[in-house]
């Protein structure tokens, strides 16, 4: 598996009871979504959208308004956005963002060809605060892309996220940070048609094999606090992303 150092990790844990922990390395990231149709977000704990059409762009310079679930939650903004036709010929916007401790852009890129014919999951939930979404190719149901900011809950469901299951890997540190102690941790990925686990260093890029099939996965942030935390709106993180490669 090859790793690409997105931001500064000093070394690699194998396991918890390794004595040698690394610096709490926190990514960032961010999805949301957006619509030409007169639809309204309401105002409800959880928002659930899923719609299958054609991919017909993706560009950075799209412009319509994420005004469904907009990317201004953590001020990042949307560096790749996907623009979807469905079939009742309405377009929709799919935006996302991925950055490293130091803000620096590494947002991957969407490689399905234009014309593909796509099914979207986009969930969020508690306002937008955690977030994610599901693209997959309609044939053959295999993940184009997907990503998750999980912040203080998880966005994405057991399964839903096609062949692929995603959780806090290997222990990597321990840190004290304002709102109190947390354990820092890798990300694991494990195609579940061949159990094959591959695990990735937060922030840092690997190569995955999910069904047979190359991605590109990112661990963007991974850990838990050891008790709740002393702060508002502060919780336990798990961020990734996973874009195919290049067919």
């Amino acid at each position: 598996m090859r790793a690409v150092a997105l931001a500064v990790v000093l070394a690699a844990c194998g396991g918890e009871d390794d004595p040698t922990p690394v610096d709490l390395a926190i990514g960032h990231a961010d999805t949301c979504l957006g619509t030409a149709a007169d639809v309204i977000a309401p105002d409800v704990e959880e928002l659930v959208y899923t719609f299958g059409g054609e991919l017909e762009a993706v560009d950075p310079a799209l412009g319509l308004d994420f005004n469904l679930i907009p990317c201004d939650e953590r001020d990042l903004g949307a560096t790749q956005i996907a623009q979807i036709k469905d079939s009742n010929q309405v377009r929709w916007l799919l935006g996302w963002v991925v950055q490293n401790e130091q803000g620096q852009d590494h947002t991957p890129v969407l490689n399905a060809p234009i014309g593909t014919q796509v099914n979207l999951l986009f969930r969020a939930v508690e306002g937008g605060a955690s977030a994610g979404f599901v693209l997959t190719e309609s044939g053959s149901g295999l993940v184009e892309a997907a990503l998750e900011v999980g912040h203080t809950r998880n966005a994405l469901g057991a399964g839903e996220v096609p062949n692929t299951a995603i959780w806090f890997g290997a222990w990597a540190t321990t840190v004290d940070l304002e709102c109190g102690t947390a354990h820092g941790y890798n990300v694991a990925f494990e195609s579940t048609s061949d159990g094959v686990v591959s695990e990735v260093a937060p922030v840092n890029e690997g190569e995955v094999t999910i069904a047979s099939v190359g991605y590109d996965a990112t661990a963007i942030a991974a850990y838990e606090y050891d008790s709740e935390p002393v702060c508002s709106d502060v919780g336990n993180e798990l961020i990734w992303s996973l874009f195919r490669q290049p067919r």
